[in-house]
């Protein structure tokens, strides 16, 4: 008999959720469709017509979460970008309490889902979650140029980030996130360690060497 919409979506939900446990427990690699469809009450088959094998039920885990952080990441860039530079980075759009929100919201989404958190944690080899990271590095690092970037600067007295550096950064950002996630901290400690990190990188000095004026002034940070 042939399923009805409600009861195919029933069935696509559990093994999503099945998939979701044996992933998180065994990787990737080592996950049995078998196993999975027994907990998700359903038949081998029955996953093939949903998602055509391992690989796409493996992106239909993630991509809730995934697109998640995306859209946080994207409203952060959007905010930042509608700023001015008349006031230069003390706008509040580019405080480091703002930034450390953005993290922080990132971080809740990631560990609020410990078996999605284990899966992108211990399957950074699989190419759905090497593009993940992959494409949060690239919008970081795209944010970072259109905001202080050399060609973004260029009718201001600052001669900018060159490309490098702010690819370099988008990773210091991603390994933040990861350090974070590694260790078993609650929202406020999270919270604390994002500051302690911010904080530590402004009084480094890296920010010093992002926007230099041409006449050798820093723009404030």
């Amino acid at each position: 008999m042939r399923r009805t919409h409600e009861e195919s979506e029933g069935v696509r939900q559990r093994l999503i959720a099945a998939g979701a446990h044996e992933f998180a427990q065994l990787g990737y690699e080592r996950a049995s469709l078998r196993r999975i469809c027994a907990e998700a009450r359903t038949s081998t088959g029955s996953l093939y017509s949903l998602f055509g094998g391992k690989g796409q039920l493996f992106r239909s885990v993630l991509e809730p979460v995934t697109g998640h952080l995306l859209a946080v990441l994207a409203r952060h860039h959007a905010m930042e970008l509608s700023a001015s530079w008349t006031s230069g980075l003390d706008d509040p759009a580019y405080s480091v309490a703002e930034d450390t929100r953005a993290v922080a919201a990132v971080y809740d989404t990631i560990a609020g889902r410990p078996d999605v958190r284990d899966i992108l944690l211990n399957n950074r080899e699989q190419p759905s979650v090497r593009d993940f990271f992959d494409q949060v590095a690239d919008m970081l690092a795209t944010h970072m140029r259109s905001l202080v970037g050399r060609e973004a600067l260029r009718e201001t007295p600052y001669v900018g980030v060159d490309d490098y550096l702010c690819h370099w950064m988008s990773h210091q950002q991603i390994d933040m996130i990861i350090h974070l996630l590694t260790h078993p901290l609650d929202h406020e400690e999270a919270l604390r360690e994002i500051e302690r990190n911010y904080q530590a990188l402004i009084e480094s000095g890296i920010f010093l060497l992002l926007i230099v004026g041409l006449d050798g002034s820093i723009l404030a940070c």
